[in-house]
C-alpha cells in the first residue's frame, strides 16, 4: 500500500504446509522520506518465529532524491492445522502509518503424510484391464 511516500508490502514465499514445516514472511518497507520506517508485526497465532533478519539500504539518487528500504524476513513454524491469517503488517514513518492486506496459509496437521481416502488406506494404482 502507498500513502504519502512510503509504501510497505508483505508476502510468504509458501502459503501451504504442514504442521511443523516453515516459511518466510517478507516485509519490504520504502520511503522517499529521510525518517526511519518502523515495522509492526502483524498476529502470527499458529506460528512460532524460529529465526529473524532485518536490512535496511539507502540509495542515494540524483535529482529523484534518496530511496530507503527496509526489509524484515521472519522464518515461521507452523504450529498448529487449519487456515491461519497473518494479519496485516503496518508500517510507521512520523505521523504516517500503512498497512498491507492479510496473507492466509492453509496448514495440515502432521499426520498427512500420505494421500489417504477418508479410512480407507491410501489410494491404490489404476488397474489394467485384463
Amino acid at each position: 500500500m502507498v500513502m504519502q511516500g512510503a509504501e510497505v508490502t508483505a508476502g510468504v514465499d509458501r502459503t501451504s504446509l504442514r504442521v511443523g514445516e516453515e516459511l518466510t514472511l517478507t516485509i519490504r518497507a520504502r520511503s522517499r522520506a529521510a525518517d526511519p520506517v518502523e515495522i509492526m508485526l502483524p498476529s502470527l497465532t499458529g506460528f512460532a518465529i524460529v529465526g529473524s533478519r532485518d536490512m535496511t539500504e539507502v540509495a542515494i539518487g540524483g535529482a529523484s532524491g534518496s530511496v530507503r528500504t527496509t526489509v524484515r524476513e521472519l522464518q515461521l513454524r507452523a504450529q498448529q492445522p487449519g487456515a491461519l491469517l497473518i494479519g496485516p503488517v503496518r508500517a510507521r514513518q512520523g505521523v504516517s502509518v500503512v498497512a498491507t492486506e492479510p496473507i492466509l496459509v492453509t496448514v495440515d496437521s502432521a499426520a498427512d503424510r500420505t494421500t489417504r481416502r477418508k479410512g480407507r488406506g491410501p489410494i491404490p494404482p489404476p488397474r489394467r484391464p485384463a
